[in-house]
């Protein structure tokens, strides 16, 4: 799929899981783009319940993704893994240095292929930029004077430009909802922002946990824009993580990238999730702005969609939707082919449930990476008033089936900003 893709993106973004669990078979994968890996150091700051999986005898134990990057990473990671417990700030008082060139060093090897592989021309494959560990910025209490491992991370950072190249050296800014609706939110991303600039580091990997910015209030998307309005004025380069259709906007106003997962992540929470659970089918609304449930879109394109043309002209025209469509706009259902299966239930019953067809799921994402480069390209086109715009959509899509007041509230942001 991503190779059928590749002009549809940037760059590929692999968290660390992956990279410990296929670095072979990406490192010997013809992807003629860069790579940029994200080593969820943040992750063994979560409960170890989030790093296990549960056997069927009921012990838990860790996942083999997580023992290996502890084991690449070092200490304290190990300690923490064989102790079961979550990492704290007081694990990094001392002896940072050699944990933080350990991950540096992890991504710069893990894509390099084996010696085999190298006779017939495979290359190792080096990140365009190198993540320093990092972590998330967490209140327990709203009175306290800054984010447990804020401190941290910038010392981290430090430790990292002390060894590197710092124009190769990314900074990651983690922060949960109630740091990022504090008070005094302002004050430690600048702190963020004098230590980049002291340290000469001029990218930020920006991630609200949790921020949907579909449903996300007027204060939470004016703060957004101006947070990277802000960072973009001092020659930072922001980069947004599992961003939406808002985080597309931002790029007009300073934000370098938008990340998301292919029709999955448009926001995400820090902790790891559980494994398990089937994959569910979405569509991308170009105009909406929004994935939505299929049966919700179908319903939607049944009511509100007269025909072809005017499902050509006012939801999409790639060529995923083109193949779909037709000439038959009746044949957009197609997003939602299902099989029907069964599961047993805890009381010792069946029960049937839908789940999307492999060709349903690979239709929707493929639309998803089409509609979002459509997406990028039409708004930073000369004269593109993207306000104006999503206050149109707004009113053209307006109905008892539709959501429209995000774009309302993203123009007003936009505005304020």
């Amino acid at each position: 799929m991503i190779d059928g893709s590749s002009d549809q993106f940037d760059v590929l973004v692999v968290q660390g899981n992956l990279a410990v669990s296929a670095s072979q078979a990406l490192a010997t994968w013809p992807l003629d783009k860069p790579v940029w890996i994200d080593p969820i150091t943040y992750a063994f700051a979560a409960s170890p319940v989030h790093l296990q999986k549960k056997s069927k005898s009921g012990e838990r134990n860790y996942k083999k993704t997580f023992l290996s990057l502890a084991k690449a990473f070092g200490q304290p990671y190990q300690a923490a893994i064989e102790e079961n417990r979550r990492l704290n700030p007081s694990d990094f008082a001392n002896g940072s240095a050699e944990s933080v060139e350990r991950v540096l060093a992890w991504q710069e090897g893990v894509f390099s292929p084996p010696e085999e592989d190298r006779k017939y021309g495979a290359e190792p494959i080096s990140p365009a930029l190198l993540t320093v560990p990092f972590f998330p910025l967490l209140v327990s209490d709203l009175s306290a004077a800054k984010p447990s491992w804020l401190d941290v991370n910038l010392r981290l950072a430090a430790a990292a430009a002390a060894g590197r190249d710092s124009a190769r050296l990314a900074v990651g800014f983690l922060a949960s909802l109630d740091v990022f609706d504090h008070e005094r939110f302002d004050i430690w991303l600048e702190a963020y922002a004098d230590k980049l600039d002291e340290l000469g580091i001029r990218h930020l990997w920006w991630w609200v946990s949790d921020h949907d910015e579909v449903t996300t209030s007027l204060q939470r998307a004016s703060r957004l824009i101006k947070s990277i309005e802000s960072l973009a004025a001092r020659g930072i380069q922001v980069h947004q993580a599992f961003g939406g259709s808002l985080s597309s906007l931002a790029l007009l106003r300073g934000l370098s990238s938008v990340a998301h997962g292919v029709n999955y992540w448009e926001q995400k929470g820090w902790e790891p999730i559980a494994t398990g659970g089937l994959p569910s089918a979405r569509y991308f609304h170009p105009a909406l702005r929004e994935r939505l449930r299929v049966p919700e879109a179908i319903a939607i394109v049944d009511h509100l969609v007269a025909d072809t043309g005017e499902f050509y002209s006012r939801v999409c025209t790639c060529s995923i939707c083109r193949e779909v469509v037709a000439d038959d706009v009746a044949g957009f259902g197609a997003f939602g082919e299902v099989n029907i299966k069964t599961r047993r239930t805890r009381g010792g019953g069946i029960a049937e449930f839908d789940s999307p067809t492999p060709e349903a799921l690979y239709r929707t994402k493929m639309h998803f990476l089409r509609a979002k480069y459509t997406e990028i390209q039409t708004l930073l086109k000369e004269g593109f008033d993207a306000a104006a715009t999503l206050r149109s959509d707004a009113e053209l899509w307006a109905s008892d089936l539709t959501r429209t007041g995000h774009l309302e509230r993203w123009a007003l942001a936009l505005d304020l900003a």
